[in-house]
């Protein structure tokens, strides 16, 4: 049996089976990302969500990088938590059966085709993983 531990409940690490990190790697690192850059939009004081939400008007004069920064941005604490255990609970699973760089291509296409679709069909601002997430489903 693998006990986990983790940091804040979103970082969860294999600890009694030999491979165990290998097995989540992407999700691990995905997990990673998503934290580091909510502390750096805390503390650019909501720099880096002007730099990188998806925002419509401004991908319409070229800023298509925001179909992926989006992605990894989160509107507050509680938006990320709920991405967070999501994509813990989920990502392990689908990172083992399909391997990681399945897993990632997956997690990629899914966080720009589900920013594509919300820029055609929203014209609200709009960040967080969720639509990456869904895409694992």
């Amino acid at each position: 049996m693998s006990k986990e531990t983790g940091i804040g409940g979103c970082l969860s690490f294999g600890t009694s089976k030999k491979g165990s990190f290998d097995r989540r790697r992407w999700t691990n690192v995905l997990l990673a990302i998503n934290v580091m850059l909510y502390v750096a939009q805390i503390a650019s004081q909501g720099k880096l969500m002007l730099w990188g939400a998806k925002i419509n008007s401004l991908i319409n004069r070229g800023q298509w990088w925001r179909l992926v920064t989006s992605s990894f941005l989160h509107a507050h604490i509680g938006h990320l938590m709920v991405n967070c255990y999501s994509l813990n609970s989920v990502g392990p699973t689908v990172e083992n059966l399909r391997g990681p760089r399945r897993f990632f291509a997956i997690y990629f296409t899914s966080a720009v085709a589900s920013s594509a679709v919300s820029y055609w069909l929203c014209q609200a601002p709009a960040v967080g993983a969720s639509g990456a997430i869904f895409g694992l489903v």
